[in-house]
């Protein structure tokens, strides 16, 4: 538990001096601006430290595309493609999708959306990354299997 804490505190320290040591992933298609790569470098730390941690700014700053560029960092860095679930509201689904293929078109991605006969056929291929849609307040508790096929 000390560890952690101390970890969490380096964390802090270094991401108000702006040391970045994370190089942005070569699958991004886009640049990421100055504190966009600051969060990714804090996400890349923290997951390197097996911590949680919450992106939580204003709007429009860029929090879907800061997760995108960790996911593709996890891709190239550490060779770990998936399986990724990501489960958003239903109002932004879409959004989540454009952003992926916008961002990182190397990725397969499925949207697991639509009726019971659609989501059957959408569960017999196999993808890296699925976004899943959630209604607000229409679950407590969310069970899912999923097996990701060979790359």
């Amino acid at each position: 538990m000390l560890l952690s804490k101390l970890v969490f505190v380096r964390l802090i320290q270094a991401v108000r001096v702006c040391q970045v040591k994370t190089s942005v992933p070569f699958l991004l298609r886009h640049t990421l601006r100055e504190y966009q790569h600051v969060g990714l470098d804090w996400l890349a730390t923290m997951n390197e430290h097996r911590l949680n941690g919450i992106l939580a700014d204003e709007m429009g700053l860029g929090k879907t595309i800061q997760t995108i560029a960790l996911l593709a960092y996890l891709a190239c860095e550490k060779c770990v493609w998936g399986p990724h679930l990501i489960v958003v509201p239903t109002s932004v689904m879409l959004n989540w999708e454009m952003e992926l293929k916008k961002w990182c078109p190397a990725f397969k991605i499925l949207t697991y959306y639509g009726s019971v006969k659609e989501r059957k056929m959408k569960r017999q291929v196999r993808y890296i990354f699925l976004v899943i849609s959630v209604s607000a307040g229409t679950f407590s508790t969310m069970t899912f299997q999923y097996t990701a096929s060979e790359r």
